[in-house]
């Protein structure tokens, strides 16, 4: 039984000694830093939809605004590496038959004194008829100036393209900007822990342990296209606004004695 009590003893010395290593001294502080940026990429998609009866007459129309699009970006002087067009999408255009319906009378006398009554059955057939073809081609242009996007967005109006999206921007430094601003926090951290070590009176040591708490990837804003009448300038433009790319780090310095 003594045995036993000294084994439970030294057992609990021993976890309450691997308890204290875990935790070692030490002043921990964490920083926080953001960088304001502004949008200087400005993307747009949009498809050119046509239906016809002909697969031939639809590829000619969206080949034909497909090349007024790209004359109209060369205009702007977007180059061309900055465009992407896809290839055409053929599917054919179904429309959903009526079924047919056939009378049948039964023959001109009475039942239990009763006029026979006229039974009508409908008949189905192939529920599906082709009457067309749909060419569609997916195309997505990158602009370095907002200007450039509501000259564009006008231009895609007047040529006939109805089916934009909305206009994604992005910051083409960004991961710069997050260096910047992770520099900052680690300034901050550092600041933060002498403090804390003057307040506390002790001295502050070298750094035990750094961890980066943020990871910047780079999120793409969303912003509704603007709606331009044909022919009308848009007198006050549209306005990407900013972003802020935030950094965070934690850090731990040891205690001077």
């Amino acid at each position: 039984m003594i045995k036993v009590l000294v084994f439970i003893g030294g057992a609990i010395c021993s976890f309450l000694l691997q308890a204290n290593q875990q935790i070692p001294e030490g002043i921990e502080v964490s920083g926080k830093a953001s960088v304001v940026a502004r949008p200087d990429r400005f993307t747009l998609s949009f498809s050119i939809i046509e239906r016809q009866q002909l697969a031939e007459k639809a590829k000619q129309l969206v080949d034909h605004k497909t090349d007024m699009v790209l004359a109209a970006a060369q205009q702007l002087l977007i180059p061309l590496t900055n465009i992407e067009t896809a290839q055409l999408y053929l599917s054919p255009i179904y429309r959903q038959r009526k079924p047919s319906v056939a009378a049948i009378e039964l023959p001109n006398k009475q039942i239990n004194h009763q006029q026979a009554n006229l039974f009508m059955t409908p008949q189905f057939h192939d529920s599906q008829e082709s009457i067309g073809f749909q060419v569609s081609r997916n195309i997505s242009i990158t602009m370095s100036k907002i200007d450039d996007y509501d000259q564009l967005l006008d231009q895609l109006l007047k040529i006939g393209v109805t089916n934009i999206g909305n206009l994604q921007m992005s910051v083409s430094n960004a991961d710069e900007l997050y260096q910047r601003a992770l520099q900052q926090a680690i300034k901050l951290a550092k600041q933060k822990a002498k403090q804390i070590a003057e307040q506390a009176g002790v001295s502050l040591g070298k750094v035990v342990y750094l961890k980066e708490q943020s990871y910047y990837a780079p999120a793409q804003q969303m912003m509704r296209r603007t709606q331009l009448s044909v022919g009308v300038n848009n007198v006050h433009g549209s306005l990407p606004g900013s972003t802020n790319i935030n950094a965070e780090i934690l850090m731990r310095f040891a205690i001077v004695p």
